[in-house]
């Protein structure tokens, strides 16, 4: 049985992972690997929840005073969650590519742990920090949009993968996408 998805195309072939993988990634990660051999590359797609926010901000007490600005600042964003861990990223990208794929009884696939009431105020969670580091004030979000979207990923496994051996393993992102610190 074949099951369709909506996923972020796949921009890394297999052998580019290996490559990566075989690096052990930074010298921290390669002390913690030091003696485990790679074993495996897999690929994975992990469900993510798309948002899209639209924040509203009336404006502050000293803007009114200086008749600066009188009409409320409406701001659009687009928030990727994290089904499996909760996290939240802001989407820079606006065009990212999403593609119907079909998927066979063999690929793994990890659905979201977390409800969507808990995506929902995670993501306004950053958004407010986000606005309120920009513009400053106080800012209402409400969400406007939802798509479930799967993400390709990597995992290179070091290690005997026998049953009470503590596996190590690392993800490569294989839509090509990039996790950077706010500043």
């Amino acid at each position: 049985m074949s099951r369709v998805i909506a996923a972020l195309r796949q921009k890394m072939q297999k052998e580019e992972a290996m490559k990566i993988a075989e690096k052990k990634g930074d010298w921290l990660w390669n002390i913690v690997f030091c003696k485990s051999p790679l074993s495996e590359v897999r690929l994975i797609y992990i469900e993510y929840v798309l948002l899209d926010i639209e924040t509203v901000s009336s404006p502050t007490l000293m803007n009114k005073i200086r008749k600066k600005a009188s009409q409320p600042v409406r701001k659009k964003l687009k928030v990727l969650v994290n089904g499996s861990t909760g996290g939240v990223s802001l989407v820079t990208d606006q065009n990212l590519q999403i593609e119907e794929i079909e998927l066979n009884d063999e690929a793994e696939m990890q659905n979201k742990a977390f409800d969507d009431a808990e995506a929902d105020k995670r993501a306004k969670v950053l958004a407010h920090k986000i606005t309120h580091r920009a513009m400053g004030g106080m800012h209402e979000a409400e969400i406007v949009g939802r798509l479930s979207i799967y993400r390709p990923f990597w995992v290179a496994f070091y290690g005997d993968m026998k049953q009470g051996n503590r596996v190590r393993y690392i993800t490569i992102a294989a839509d090509g996408g990039q996790h950077r610190r706010a500043r």
